[in-house]
């Protein structure tokens, strides 16, 4: 999906970057995301957002 948000920096995307994202996937109507930013707390991996 574009743009792409970089998973291979120290720190991964930001908090902010990561509920963007989230949040214009729902809107696309997604069940499910996935993705490979193991260092983002539990708190940002376990989000949920309504979809539109």
């Amino acid at each position: 999906m574009s743009p792409a948000i970089s998973s291979t920096g120290p720190t991964g995307p930001t908090g902010a970057e990561v509920a963007a994202r989230l949040a214009l996937l729902a809107a696309d109507h997604a069940g499910i995301i996935t993705s490979d930013w193991s260092t983002k707390s539990a708190a940002v991996l376990s989000a949920v957002s309504a979809r539109s």
